[in-house]
């Protein structure tokens, strides 16, 4: 600026002690049209589309400690305290996605209902 270079009105605010609102006084006094001002405010984020539900066609089998199939829940192995009893299951989704995952004591049948 001392030697008398142009400067963008958009380059002031980067000046030190210079702020956007004397950018945007400096632009209003020049009458120059609001479209070089500050950036707007950043565009709010959508929530996240919720999970699909998991589908009603899939098959699942209790596991033991090898990771082997077996039909009764007394063969499958068992994790957690006496209090909180889980069972190691596997569950074969309709998609082809398989999980292993642990199934409460209050919702583990004495047998599962399929097993190959």
């Amino acid at each position: 600026l001392k030697a008398g270079n142009d400067i963008s009105l958009g380059a002031l605010h980067t000046l030190r002690g210079v702020g956007h609102w004397v950018v945007q006084q400096v632009r209003e006094h020049l009458g120059e049209p609001e479209g070089g001002g500050p950036a707007p405010p950043p565009a709010k984020r959508r929530a996240a589309a919720p999970p699909q539900k998991t589908p009603n066609a899939f098959t699942w089998w209790y596991i033991d400690k090898k990771g082997k199939k077996v039909k009764d829940r007394n063969s499958a192995e068992v994790v957690g305290g006496l209090d909180s009893l889980q069972y190691r299951v596997c569950i074969l989704h309709s998609s082809g996605r398989m999980e292993k995952a642990c199934l409460p004591e209050a919702k583990a049948p004495p047998v599962c209902p399929e097993v190959a």
